[in-house]
């Protein structure tokens, strides 16, 4: 009987991928980076931002605060969530993001606690953002950059100077 039961189990990966289902589309792919900050974070008077960066002089280009609880993972969950709202469904989208968290959580947890009832802290924002990614005929792929090589980049340090003044209000 276990032996059955770990056979129709499935990875993770089979897991996610079954949820969000195949990319039907594939275009040239648009790269946007996305941060977040939070001011005072796990106080009352927390204020948290995101930051999405489309590139130089977009109209894209957008810092806003987060809505309810107010903390730096939440931030960086909405940010994603943002972007993926902004950007055509039909345009293959490459989100880099100093938070592995929001990575994990689109990528490797959704599939699960969608499973579940969605039981997961930020769940609201979750379930938004996968709902956006399955509803998308386009792929989308997540890059994770270190905070070493965030302060190099231009457009990083461009989502997170949008974050931070976000947070700021």
């Amino acid at each position: 009987m276990l032996d059955d039961a770990l056979k129709t189990a499935r990875s993770q990966e089979e897991e996610c991928r079954a949820y969000y289902g195949p990319v039907m589309s594939q275009s040239p792919a648009t790269v946007i980076y996305v941060a977040s900050s939070c001011k005072k974070g796990g106080s009352d008077d927390a204020r948290a931002g995101c930051g999405i960066y489309w590139g130089d002089k977009s109209k894209r280009n957008v810092g806003a605060s987060v809505p309810g609880a107010q903390s730096d993972a939440r931030a960086a969950l909405y940010a994603v969530v943002l972007a993926l709202l902004n950007a055509p469904e039909s345009r293959t989208l490459v989100i880099t993001s100093g938070s592995q968290y929001a990575i994990r959580s689109f990528c490797y947890w959704a599939a699960g606690n969608a499973t579940r009832g969605w039981p997961c802290t930020n769940a609201d924002i979750i379930r938004v953002g996968s709902e956006c990614l399955r509803a998308r005929p386009a792929g989308v792929t997540f890059n994770w950059i270190s905070r070493e090589d965030g302060v190099k980049n231009t457009h990083f340090k461009a989502a997170r100077a949008l974050a931070k003044a976000a947070a700021a209000r």
